[in-house]
């Protein structure tokens, strides 16, 4: 890592609605899909985070502020992340008196960060930190789905499995959230349709 990134310095603000177009316009040709980058969460989550952008040529970087913790970042671009991307957010860690957290980084962005960065941290103490991560979010998701018992909620049908179909209310994530199970044998569902159900 050289040290001289081309960007100075990284001009975050607060998002709002009005990033919409300027967001999307990498987020939509990113390659990346996940529920990360939909501008709804993006939007729905400001408030809990005191989200923040900066928008770069062919990409947008979201700062995550909690609280009394440093800030996370997450990054979308139509490539991979530059070594100027990643050189700035360093600095500005630095200059915070922050470590550089980034969330949701997949498998070929890590390969960027290798070459760059020693990885010193044991693999058996990444899986631990991995599964306490899990399971505090584990119990985050059983307690929201909980609240869910007796309500009637949209629920989007994925597939049919056996005797059951198998779908997700409209605010979960497909692979990630908890799923719903509809006997077949009380109505037919077409595949890919909202539904009222009581859950």
């Amino acid at each position: 890592m050289t040290g001289n990134s081309t960007i100075q310095p990284l001009p975050f603000r607060p998002l709002s609605i009005d990033d919409k177009a300027d967001i999307q316009a990498v987020t939509l040709h990113s390659g990346r899909r996940n529920c990360n980058f939909t501008f709804a969460n993006l939007m729905g989550w400001r408030f809990l985070f005191d989200t923040e952008v900066c928008h770069l040529p062919g990409a947008v970087i979201f700062r995550y502020l909690f609280g009394h913790r440093d800030p996370a970042y997450l990054i979308s671009s139509s490539t991979l992340p530059s070594s100027d991307i990643v050189e700035a957010l360093r600095r500005k860690s630095s200059e915070e008196g922050c470590a550089l957290t980034l969330i949701a980084v997949e498998d070929d962005w890590a390969a960027q960060f290798k070459q760059h960065y020693d990885d010193d941290v044991a693999e058996e103490v990444k899986q631990a930190r991995l599964d306490k991560i899990m399971r505090i979010q584990q119990n985050i998701s059983a307690e929201l789905e909980a609240e869910k018992v007796g309500q009637t909620l949209k629920v989007i049908i994925d597939r049919q499995e056996g005797d059951y179909y198998v779908g997700r209310t409209e605010s979960c994530s497909p692979e990630v959230d908890p799923e719903v199970l509809i006997p077949a044998e009380e109505k037919k569902l077409k595949i890919g349709e909202f539904y009222d159900v009581r859950i």
